[in-house]
């Protein structure tokens, strides 16, 4: 019988507990991480899962469904239909009594619900499942959150989302969402606005 060298047992255990950490770290995705330093962040690490019936609970959707989604890489395929995005947003620190964050949907066109922690939040037009169904929201929306959802802490934000308007060539997938403080970004976004007008 042959005998087991112990250093090539030792290098065996290392290379399987490499492998074993890669494999978890590549299935749980990063998370967006926010702090009292910063004044706004492009929220970025969605998933995304078909909503085969919006009337169903968050809850019904196991991680396993979730996929990794690269909105200005992805295709028409995500087009029309019921969707949910989901992302992980760490804050880092308490948020100052004095201040209000804010979430902003830009270029987002499309109806949809926000939900925060699991908790509706927000909605934005009427999910449906057709187009008579389903009304478009407005095209500029914006919400300020509580001080009791922007705890220190690890939270998750959904949009549960109805595209079946398909009134021109921009995609609900082309928009993106920033948090920041609320003040702030309106007044930045106004800025945007006048310097586009002029």
């Amino acid at each position: 019988m042959k005998k087991i060298n112990l250093s090539t047992v030792f290098y065996f255990v290392i290379i399987l507990l490499v492998v074993i950490n890669f494999e978890i770290t590549a299935t749980e995705p990063p998370h967006n991480i926010i702090s009292s330093l910063n004044k706004s962040f492009y929220l970025d690490y969605w998933q995304i899962v078909k909503d085969s019936d919006p009337k169903l609970p968050l809850s019904s959707f196991p991680d396993s469904l979730w996929q990794s989604f690269q909105p200005t890489l992805d295709d028409d395929r995500y087009t029309e239909g019921n969707w949910l995005i989901r992302t992980k947003i760490v804050i880092k620190d308490s948020v100052s009594d004095k201040e209000i964050l804010g979430l902003f949907p830009l270029n987002f066109v499309t109806a949809y619900e926000i939900y925060w922690d699991g908790i509706r939040i927000a909605q934005n037009g009427r999910i449906g499942i057709n187009k008579t169904d389903e009304k478009t929201g407005a095209y500029n929306f914006n919400l300020a959150l509580s001080h009791n959802f922007v705890t220190r802490g690890e939270h998750t934000l959904v949009f549960r989302i109805s595209n079946h308007n398909n009134y021109s060539i921009w995609k609900w997938f082309y928009g993106y969402i920033v948090l920041g403080k609320y003040d702030s970004l309106l007044q930045r976004i106004a800025q945007l606005y006048y310097q586009a007008f002029l």
